[in-house]
């Protein structure tokens, strides 16, 4: 039986930024999911992409795309850049986030950056 969440997020597409950290929720999803899954590390998102997919099966689609939400000119050109069945977005998941070591030294210019990655992608966004 369905899950409440589950019936929600049926025929849903969400974009998820970061998801290379982690991404439990899609093992939870409805049939006729699309997910577009964004990190910097394009290569670890394509490992993530098929584990979905072998668990999940042909019910959630799954889109890996490089994308670095500090970067405007990546943001403002992402949505163009879908194909056009993921083009139409539902929920935006921003994740993305970056600690470095270097800011354990509490380096407020840094902090400020990564809080600005967390909270805004990209000062000057306007992609979504």
């Amino acid at each position: 039986m369905a899950s409440k969440m589950t019936k929600r997020l049926e025929g849903k597409t969400i974009v998820v930024t970061g998801a290379s950290s982690a991404l439990e929720f899609a093992r939870t999803s409805p049939k006729n999911l699309k997910l577009v899954l964004t990190a910097r590390r394009l290569e670890f998102l394509k490992v993530l992409a098929s584990e979905i997919q072998e668990e999940m099966g042909p019910g959630v689609q799954v889109l890996p795309v490089k994308l670095d939400v500090s970067k405007p000119d990546e943001v403002r050109g992402f949505v163009d850049s879908l194909p056009p069945e993921f083009k139409d977005i539902d929920i935006l998941v921003n994740n993305a986030y970056v600690m470095t070591a270097e800011a354990r030294g509490i380096d407020n210019k840094l902090i400020s950056e990564r809080v600005e990655v967390l909270l805004r992608g990209s000062q000057k966004r306007r992609a979504f």
